[in-house]
């Protein structure tokens, strides 16, 4: 976006409308009538009140506990040549001629290096993939006043990535990340937490839906189901397998604060689904991949624009995997920021107790095709969970300010047969190089599927994962052997731990 007056003109216009993503409204050279996406509401960053900075050390104390901050520089014309490969922060050539100001945000510090790490808006091919270390102090960017952002509202999108199952993080609440957990039973129920421990968890009571003629709706629910956050007002929509063999969808309307029921899809209920929103179409189109009674996998779709509209509904895109060979499958289905559309992957369990991965090329609009199998012992029917998180951990540990760089781990969790629930994770740093190949993989294969540890107790099935926005640590949602679901999470240096355990 551009905009007259400066940062904080810009600031305050974002404050009343929000800033949405390029896609939304690209960029036309010349007049254009105003059109942007008609999920434009959902696709916002939303900001609070913005601070004036301090000094140079209120500043850092800023960036450390609170958020990023906006500054101003007086831009040069070898600014754009800058490398990371010259192994110093950037400082204007004696030759350099000054074009003129420019904002940005900065990010982070590095004292050893006396330079602030800051994020440009001129795209991943300039600088450290669209970031730049300026030396404190150089182009006046300590000399223009600073401003803090904090308690953002990111948009449903930017979190896609970061969930499956029965929980999410969203934009609701005081500091706009809520936990909200679907769970299942007698009758499908919504709680919700506000951010991390000690805050309790909350009951907001049965999903109903007063205009529904179906007195089975919200009721007959498979195992718990599956949620996401959409970019349709940033609505939560839920399906679940229903104990007729079809899974029903709903949506939470946050503009009216009501659920509404979309009946019966067509989409057979022998398994749990997979089931996010992906960016594909205008507004982004629901996906689900499940098992089907044949023993393999049906990867399903349906426009999320057309509720509503007579005649539309979910689709089947494909079926994958060998027939007879899927024992479950579960709330593992990711869009990655793999290739320019983001590719699929999934993870199901097979008949001989193993998981396999399956993932599809959307930039070339390939098949479904089989991936790596690994894991052993799981003849326990019970679904693998999976997500794609922020960091990857063999590139952030060697430059942990690539860290915005990297194609994500695969995090993977599920209850084994003796009660524990175990952590699974793929180094993805060559996925966009390496295509994954059918076949068996050892724990210590390079960049393959591990093993990390064995933690809980009693448990059942695995039912959520995400990586909040607390130290983008994991939280879990598992189902132990009384019924109850209990809350894990894992710090940032790898321990799990117990959380709470929701009997409200």
């Amino acid at each position: 976006m551009e905009h007259t007056g400066g940062p904080t003109g810009a600031l305050d216009w974002v404050t009343t409308n929000g800033l949405a993503d390029y896609g939304c409204y690209p960029w036309y050279n010349g007049d254009h009538d105003y059109s942007p996406t008609c999920d434009r509401s959902g696709r916002t960053v939303r900001i609070g009140p913005y601070t004036n900075m301090g000094d140079i050390t209120q500043q850092k104390t800023w960036l450390n506990n609170i958020g990023p901050i906006i500054c101003s520089i007086d831009c040069y014309d070898d600014f754009g040549a800058w490398s990371p490969n010259s192994g110093v922060p950037y400082r204007p050539a004696p030759t350099a001629v000054n074009i003129g100001g420019h904002c940005m945000l900065i990010v982070g510090y590095d004292d050893t290096k006396n330079c602030w790490i800051v994020r440009n808006s001129w795209g991943p091919n300039l600088g450290d993939g669209g970031y730049w270390l300026i030396a404190y102090g150089v182009c006046n960017i300590d000399y223009y006043s600073k401003q803090g952002l904090q308690i953002v509202n990111p948009d449903p999108w930017t979190r896609r990535r970061l969930h499956n199952g029965c929980m999410i993080q969203s934009g609701n609440g005081a500091a706009h990340r809520n936990f909200e957990l679907i769970r299942g039973g007698a009758h499908i129920q919504h709680l919700w937490r506000e951010g991390s421990s000690p805050w309790p968890w909350a009951n907001a009571g049965n999903i109903v839906d007063p205009n529904d003629k179906d007195p089975k709706a919200g009721t007959d629910c498979l195992g718990h189901p599956a949620m996401t956050s959409t970019s349709n007002d940033r609505n939560f929509d839920v399906v679940y397998g229903e104990l007729g063999g079809k899974i029903r969808h709903w949506t939470f309307k946050q503009m009216m604060g009501v659920w509404v029921d979309h009946g019966l899809t067509p989409v057979p209920a022998t398994g749990y689904p997979g089931f996010i929103q992906s960016n594909f179409g205008d507004p982004g189109q629901f996906e689900i991949v499940v098992r089907n009674a044949n023993g393999s996998l049906d990867h399903w779709s349906r426009p999320a624009s057309n509720f509503g509209v007579p005649g539309y509904d979910y689709y089947r895109a494909e079926t994958f995997g060998t027939n007879g060979t899927i024992k479950q499958s579960g709330p593992s289905l990711v869009q990655s920021n793999v290739g320019t559309k983001g590719n699929f992957y999934c993870c199901a369990l097979l008949n001989t107790g193993e998981m396999q991965m399956f993932w599809k090329n959307n930039d070339t609009g390939a098949s479904w095709t089989a991936g790596e199998i690994f894991g052993a012992g799981f003849f326990n029917n019970t679904p693998p969970c999976m997500i794609q998180s922020q960091s990857n951990r063999a590139k952030v540990l060697e430059v942990p300010e690539s860290k915005h760089l990297a194609v994500g781990n695969f995090e993977l969790c599920i209850a084994a047969p003796n009660g524990q629930i175990q952590h699974w994770w793929r180094n993805n740093e060559t996925l966009t190089a390496k295509v994954p190949v059918a076949g068996h993989v050892t724990p210590q294969s390079n960049n393959l599927w591990q093993y990390t540890k064995s933690f809980g107790s009693g448990i059942t099935n695995v039912w959520g994962l995400i990586e909040g926005s607390f130290n983008f640590d994991l939280e879990l949602i598992a189902q132990r052997n009384d019924g109850l679901l209990q809350h894990f999470w894992r710090d940032s240096v790898g321990d799990w731990h117990d959380g709470p355990i929701l009997n409200i």
